[in-house]
């Protein structure tokens, strides 16, 4: 009757013991709070305590034979699930800076090969590395019903052991176990700020929390929320006096410098070249990302907003449009609805979205999808129109068709995965700094080679959108803008991919508007994102909003500074580039510890491909200057979260 219940008690602290260590080195790693440790090694051992009290509740009431097997199938599944949201927890923070949710696994499940895209492989091999994952994902779950069938007849035999209480109140102890659980879990959950659990595992993968919400926003995006909504409040609704139909299209991971039409030795982009001779194409020949991932490419491209002022409660391009009497289509490859940040700032001032939902049987990545979508549309009415095309055959997980394979080898070896692995997560590292040779020179051409076959693949589909817009009346009287969410590194600086670093390979974007009336665009030397809303507003004949910081291109280029930033955690980068006469210069600060800290100044116009660090020599003053706008204009640099979604 004395004897001490190991299985039960290791039943209960062993599982949240491990994810509480795990957890501690992964919010150390990604520079979450530390509370992510605490909650998710509560939620672990609620989970698992439950399971024994349940366990133990069925061995005195009943025979635990009929519910053996149900018992240890139902334990594999806890602990499966607290293996592999972890894990994703960890691969996602790795790849793109983010933590997975249920819907991207979801995602994943549906579409696997197309999910595993982005491996710069062939197809068979594509399906060999799935094969090898379900292999190995199904042989541990089988591992765990062993482990989980082992520790539930333990349990259950040490439970008879210590019968104490009779069958009627082990019941009900089962019974309160089940209801107190979930409602424990919420109680916890709301103890915690939103902004302190960003990151954590098991919030993140069930969506515990809102992803963004005011009470969740530092006082900069707080104050500029507020300003955002009275401004919509009060702009007059009045329709534009130039109706004409807005496009935009983006291409995602889309760099300028490997354009025919901005001079790359390649004719990678026929159809837009020909468009620029035509007279009706305006280029920008510098134009940066304010980021160098996709959700503030387009929420700034947007709201025209830095990253810092950036919600979904800003007042955006397309609600304006929708105010003033246009009718909202959004086209979009991948799952943008995934994103919860990234739908929520979409908002519901939209009529129609096409995308994976809309054709759930085709590829998700496929930008076929978006031609099949706008076939469905009608021809122009006489209602204006807003048109929003989200493309991928740029990006790395991209759909890419054999026939634009023009540039060749462009895929690796099979074995090169986990050498790819490396250079596209940034693991290979010495003092937080991405080491170099990863890939070698050949394995970085070919890289090169598929991503110029997707940038011809982009410009075949920017035509074909064009000429369905033409074929049905939209672009009699329209204004389009194509242009990048954000670059990709190719081996430049010893990365391959983004979200991590603002040099150029990763923030420079082409930024081109096309008119069907011959206007002048007076600004064709320097844009940011910021700036196309306001462009699209002015050539519409509209009131700018006061709160808008980006600039229209109709007017004249002048001196500025703009800023930019990831938001990678312990090692964020801030950049602010400024642009004047004497030329163009990028101060890139990485690192928000002082020891850790590296600066960088880059002479744009001699230097495009940042080699050459000036900030010691004769660009010491002007780096001084850029470095006190980041220090005044980032407040997520005095973030004691080191995340840019962190209250201080």
């Amino acid at each position: 009757m004395n004897k001490i219940p190991w299985a039960m008690l290791a039943m209960a602290t062993m599982p949240g013991t491990v994810v509480a260590l795990f957890l501690n080195w992964y919010r150390l790693v990604f520079g979450f709070p530390p509370d992510i440790v605490f909650f998710g090694a509560l939620v672990v051992f609620a989970s698992f305590a439950a399971f024994i009290v349940l366990v133990s509740s069925v061995s005195v009431c009943f025979s635990i034979k009929p519910f053996e097997l149900l018992l240890s199938l139902a334990l594999a599944l806890l602990l499966f699930v607290a293996i592999y949201v972890c894990l994703a927890a960890y691969v996602s923070n790795s790849l793109w800076g983010d933590t997975a949710n249920y819907w991207i696994v979801a995602t994943f499940i549906r579409q696997p090969l197309a999910t595993l895209g982005f491996l710069p492989i062939s197809d068979v091999s594509q399906k060999g590395v799935l094969l090898g994952v379900i292999a190995v994902v199904a042989a541990n779950f089988v591992l765990l019903l062993w482990l989980a069938h082992r520790i539930v007849r333990r349990i259950a035999a040490e439970a008879r052991i210590l019968r104490r209480v009779s069958s009627v109140r082990a019941l009900i102890l089962t019974v309160c176990a089940a209801v107190a659980t979930p409602c424990f879990a919420t109680a916890a959950a709301t103890q915690f700020k939103p902004a302190s659990l960003r990151g954590e595992p098991f919030s993140s993968f069930f969506n515990l929390y809102p992803e963004t919400d005011l009470a969740g926003l530092d006082n900069t995006r707080l104050s500029v929320a507020i300003q955002d909504r009275a401004e919509r409040t009060s702009y007059p609704r009045t329709a534009p006096t130039q109706k004409k139909n807005v496009v935009v299209i983006f291409s995602d991971a889309l760099r300028a410098d490997r354009m025919g039409v901005y001079g790359y030795g390649r004719e990678t982009t026929p159809h837009l070249s020909n468009l620029l001779k035509s007279g009706h194409l305006h280029k920008v020949d510098l134009a940066l990302s304010t980021c160098s991932e996709s959700y503030c490419g387009i929420a700034s491209t947007f709201s025209s907003r830095p990253f810092h002022e950036i919600s979904e409660h800003n007042f955006k391009l397309h609600e304006l449009l929708k105010d003033v009497g246009y009718q909202v289509l959004f086209f979009l490859s991948g799952d943008h609805r995934a994103w919860r940040y990234l739908s929520g700032f979409y908002g519901s001032s939209v009529d129609n979205i096409y995308d994976m939902r809309s054709f759930p049987e085709k590829n998700i990545n496929d930008d076929e999808n978006l031609i099949t979508g706008l076939r469905e549309v009608s021809s122009f009415q006489g209602k204006p129109v807003f048109f929003y095309f989200f493309l991928m055959s740029t990006h790395v997980s991209g759909r890419k068709l054999p026939e634009f394979e023009r540039f060749t080898p462009a895929k690796l070896d099979a074995a090169k995965v986990l050498t790819f692995w490396n250079e596209i997560a940034g693991t290979r590292r010495v003092k937080g700094k991405i080491v170099e040779g990863g890939l070698s020179a050949s394995d970085q051409e070919a890289m090169r080679n598929r991503y110029d076959n997707g940038v011809l693949q982009t410009d075949f589909y920017i035509d074909r959108i064009l000429t369905i817009l033409r074929e049905k009346g939209y672009l009699n009287n329209a204004i389009v803008v194509v242009l990048g969410d954000h670059g990709d590194g190719l081996g430049e600086h010893g990365h391959i991919g983004h979200t991590r670093f603002l040099y150029q390979e990763d923030i420079r974007i082409p930024l081109l508007v096309y008119d069907t009336e011959k206007v002048s665009y007076a600004n064709s030397t320097f844009g940011v994102q910021p700036d196309i809303a306001p462009t699209i507003i002015d050539r519409l004949g509209l009131p700018i909003p006061r709160g808008w910081r980006g600039r229209s291109l109709q007017l004249p280029s002048v001196d500025r500074i703009t800023l930019h930033q990831t938001r990678r955690g312990k090692d964020i980068c801030f950049a602010a580039v400024e642009n004047d006469r004497a030329g163009t210069f990028k101060y890139i600060r990485c690192g928000l510890e002082p020891g850790d800290r590296r600066e960088m100044l880059f002479d744009l116009k001699s230097d495009p491909g940042e080699l050459t660090n000036i900030i010691e020599g004769a660009g010491f003053a002007r780096a001084g200057r850029l470095r006190a706008e980041v220090e005044s204009r980032f407040p997520a640099t005095r973030n004691s979260c080191k995340r840019f979604e962190c209250v201080d």
